[in-house]
C-alpha cells in the first residue's frame, strides 16, 4: 500500500465523528461528485474478487505491487469457497457495479485495517452511489457490523429490512 494512501487513511480517521471538520485529505484538485461524503479519496478498480472483496489501485499509482486489498464494511456477502447460495450472484454484481478499470470513492471509518491486512472502507461510484449499501438494498449482502465501524449503520439496516421485506435477492432465493 501507498504511504499516501495509508497516510489518506489515518487523515480520514482523524476527521471521522468530529463536528464541522473541514479538513480535506483527498490529493490533487479533483472535484467529489454529488453524494460522495467528504474525506472521500478516489481510486481505481484492479479486481472484483467476490461480493465483499475487491482491490483497487490509490490515484497516482500504477504499480500493481500498490494494488490494496479492501473488505467493504458494514456488509457481508454469501462466500465463493465453498460456494454459498447467491455468492456468485453478489460477486457479479459487484462486477457489474464496479468494473474493472472504473473509478471509485473510498472513506475509511474507525479502524482502517482488519485482522488480515485488508483495508476497511466504504465505497462510492463516480456517479455517486454508496456500493455498500446498493449490494445491501438489491438482496446481494446483508448487514454485518464491526464494532466500531459503525458510521452507515443505520442507513445500511433500514436498506436490509426493506429488501428481506421485498424478498429481493439472497431473501427469496436462499430461504
Amino acid at each position: 500500500m501507498s504511504s499516501r494512501f495509508r497516510s489518506t487513511i489515518v487523515a480520514a480517521l482523524v476527521c471521522v465523528g468530529l463536528i464541522g471538520c473541514s479538513t480535506s485529505v483527498r490529493g490533487g484538485d479533483a472535484a467529489t461528485p454529488d453524494g460522495i461524503p467528504d474525506g472521500a479519496e478516489r481510486a481505481t478498480v484492479a479486481h472484483v474478487h467476490d461480493g465483499d472483496t475487491l482491490f483497487l489501485q490509490p490515484e497516482g499509482t500504477h504499480d500493481r505491487d500498490e494494488q490494496i486489498k479492501v473488505r467493504l464494511l458494514g456488509i457481508d456477502t454469501p462466500e465463493l469457497d465453498p460456494e454459498e447460495c447467491y455468492g456468485v450472484d453478489a460477486r457479479d454484481e459487484l462486477r457489474s457495479i464496479l468494473p474493472d478499470g472504473s473509478a471509485v470513492w473510498t472513506l475509511a471509518d474507525a479502524e482502517p485495517f482488519d485482522q488480515y491486512g485488508r483495508s476497511l472502507l466504504h465505497l462510492w461510484t463516480d456517479e455517486g452511489e454508496f456500493v455498500n449499501e446498493a449490494l445491501v438494498a438489491e438482496g446481494y449482502a446483508r448487514v454485518l457490523i464491526y464494532e466500531p465501524n459503525t458510521r452507515f449503520e443505520t442507513k445500511l439496516r433500514m436498506s436490509e429490512a426493506d429488501a428481506e421485506n421485498a424478498d429481493s435477492g439472497l431473501w427469496s432465493a436462499c430461504a
